[in-house]
């Protein structure tokens, strides 16, 4: 078990402090976290998780091709090292905000990116997407108790209050550009709903 050189907690493997000792500022200041990462709240990233692949076996039932785009898939490691001296904000934005999947129609030949969030009141933070978010086109999916809500970012940011995205006119069974069977959508939320639930009670 590899362990903290300073506190001897345990942190992650090749890490040498971990990351209470990082945030309290008993390292030097390249080896501070410049964000939260998957130590400090895990229950998160799992509900994270989850919410992507309820979306990605939906549209793969439906035919779709899904593939798994977003950082945290796959160059979550690489976030501390991304600083602004090597890349700019464009570059920055662009890197650490690719949408989670990447969702091709094989009849249609079209791509979509989508993102997948999961909140528990079905409302999203408006500074979820600010102006500096490079996607425009790209389509938010938001799992919550109310259901599936879909919109693109474009439209997102134009929102005055983080409740418009629980209008009815979002629910993903009424996007026409994907089609989805309704029904089909309909088993994924119930299947969410419990899913959830069951993660909240041992959380």
């Amino acid at each position: 078990m590899n362990t903290c050189n300073i506190c001897n907690r345990y942190t992650r493997p090749n890490t040498d402090y971990c990351l209470a000792c990082r945030k309290d500022g008993n390292v030097s200041v390249s080896n501070r976290y410049s964000k939260e990462y998957f130590e400090e709240r895990p229950v998160n990233f799992v509900k994270g998780h989850i919410g992507e692949a309820l979306i990605q076996n939906l549209f793969s039932c439906q035919g779709f091709v899904v593939l798994k785009y977003g950082m945290e898939n796959n160059l979550s490691f690489l976030s501390e090292y991304l600083t602004k001296d090597d890349f700019s904000k464009i570059e920055l934005a662009a890197i650490r905000n690719r949408p989670d999947l990447m969702v091709l129609n094989p009849d249609k030949r079209k791509l979509y990116l989508i993102e997948v969030k999961y909140t528990a009141s079905g409302h999203i933070k408006l500074e979820e997407f600010d102006k500096e978010y490079p996607y425009d086109n790209c389509y938010l999916l938001a799992i919550s108790k109310t259901g599936f809500r879909c919109v693109k970012v474009k439209e997102f940011k134009k929102f005055k209050r983080k409740e418009a995205i629980i209008k009815d006119k979002y629910k993903l069974e009424l996007n026409e550009e994907f089609g989805l069977d309704k029904g089909l959508i309909g088993l994924f939320q119930n299947n969410a709903k419990s899913i959830y639930k069951a993660i909240s009670d041992l959380n």
